[in-house]
């Protein structure tokens, strides 16, 4: 009786979903301590908030403790990142750009996290009454008000730290976007997948230039390193790669802000760029890398 009680194994509709859990994020900046004082900051003078910081872009990944503190065991212990990495070895887990880096335009509220997303064609957003999403146009006004953005949220195992789940990073970069979306097509066009290879993830300095005043920025590249003999053994492994369970990502955090509290807030001049303007409270939330 106990065994007939016990046929059923499965739920249909769940136990076949398979998912990685998000191990944490990584971000492209901090924020820094301006000089004067915000009268709408109510915290004591040691602390900080949105106010009283504004977001600095970095040549570098800010990473969690975990990531800054991996060791090469087969290199007699050594550190592998460190601090402050400009590349990560990297991997995505799906072979599937609308999971592993979805993009869209989004309007954020302050606080209140997604209030709008599209894809320049139809958008969805929230009825302020109703709190539901309802269908529009997109673009509409606030693209060119600066409170809407393009965004992208990158979903990459870090195999040297943990193959047990992925590490978000977000970018409103059109280089960044634009490069990653490259590489990843020139990949799969040679081996048939860019899931389950591994690859440098790099940020890269570029030159702009605004307002007739040159600046470096910092974008974000996929490179795949290796020769014909690499490449012709990736592609023998695709037909196995690609046969194995679908996995499922969780949808990426929408955070209020690119660079939030969990990163670091260090004294800086206290003169944010223009770039660094555009993304104090008042305007939408995202990384200073306007080009």
């Amino acid at each position: 009786e106990g065994e007939a009680m016990r046929q059923f194994t499965e739920i249909q509709g769940l136990s076949e979903i398979k998912r990685l859990p998000r191990l944490g994020k990584i971000r492209l900046g901090i924020r820094v301590k301006k000089k004067a004082k915000d009268d709408r900051c109510k915290h004591g003078a040691e602390d900080t908030c949105m106010y009283c910081t504004y977001p600095k872009e970095t040549s570098y990944f800010v990473v969690p403790d975990e990531v800054a503190k991996a060791r090469d065991k087969d290199k007699n212990n050594k550190i592998i990142y460190g601090k402050q990495p400009t590349e990560l070895d990297v991997m995505l887990p799906v072979n599937d750009l609308a999971i592993v880096f979805p993009q869209a335009l989004e309007y954020y509220g302050m606080g209140a996290g997604l209030k709008c997303t599209g894809n320049g064609k139809t958008a969805l957003r929230m009825n302020e009454d109703t709190r539901i999403m309802e269908r529009r146009e997109c673009p509409c006004e606030y693209l060119d008000q600066g409170k809407c953005t393009k965004r992208g949220h990158l979903a990459v195992i870090l195999f040297n730290v943990s193959m047990g789940g992925i590490y978000q990073i977000d970018t409103s970069s059109f280089n960044s976007i634009v490069d990653i979306n490259s590489s990843l097509a020139y990949i799969e066009g040679m081996i048939g997948r860019f899931a389950k290879v591994a690859l440098k993830l790099k940020r890269n300095p570029i030159e702009t230039h605004h307002d007739g005043k040159r600046q470096t920025h910092y974008t974000m590249r996929i490179e795949l390193e290796g020769d014909v003999a690499f490449v012709n053994k990736l592609r023998k492994e695709k037909k196995n790669i690609l046969s194995g369970p679908r996995i499922q990502l969780q949808a990426p955090v929408q955070d209020v802000s690119s660079y939030d509290g969990e990163t670091a807030v260090e004294d800086g001049n206290g003169e944010p760029t223009v770039a660094e303007l555009a993304a104090e409270p008042e305007a939408p939330p995202v990384d200073p890398q306007k080009h």
